[in-house]
């Protein structure tokens, strides 16, 4: 997955349906700069918005993220495909757990550099009051815990949607 080939391609259908990246965001209710991050391969949108694209612009879920349109043999991937509760999909579950994955760590970067900087002032503020090599080994415990509990959060997060059956996250 291309986060700026998919990018090129949202630029692409917004353009053929002649939008505005304003029109588009209004009309998904988010800001236009919202929509230019998207087609800058800044940001990635979250699923719903995905979806909201794919009926909008006709196109399946699958052919947004892939950036590109996908041939297929006499099936038409038009909104009333890709709404089908019984939908398929080309992306693996493991590709659909990367692309997760990798959306929350954008989302969550300054969140984790908050926690280890946290982690890393208590340790130091410590290190006064306690030697040297008990330090070293207090850090590396906080260390391993701030990334226990990213780690956790970021695989809750993808799981929660690389599973789901629908776009409100609730299994039929």
């Amino acid at each position: 997955m291309d986060k700026y080939k998919m990018g090129r391609f949202l630029a692409e259908l917004r353009r053929e349906r002649g939008m505005t990246q304003e029109e588009l965001g209004e009309r998904l209710g988010v800001t236009g700069k919202t929509i230019s991050r998207w087609e800058c391969g800044t940001y990635m949108p979250d699923l719903n918005m995905l979806e909201a694209m794919s009926k909008l612009f006709s196109a399946s879920v699958d052919e947004i993220i892939a950036g590109e349109r996908q041939l297929t043999n006499n099936v038409e991937t038009t909104a009333e495909n890709t709404s089908d509760s019984e939908r398929q999909t080309a992306f693996s579950t493991a590709e659909r757990m990367e692309y997760f994955k990798r959306k929350w760590l954008h989302d969550h970067i300054f969140d984790i550099a908050v926690h280890a900087f946290m982690a890393l002032a208590a340790v130091l503020f410590y290190a006064e009051f306690i030697d040297t090599a008990t330090s070293f080994v207090a850090a590396a415990v906080a260390a391993l815990a701030v990334y226990a509990i990213d780690r956790n959060g970021m695989m809750s997060y993808a799981e929660a949607r690389a599973f789901r059956e629908d776009g409100n996250g609730e299994k039929k």
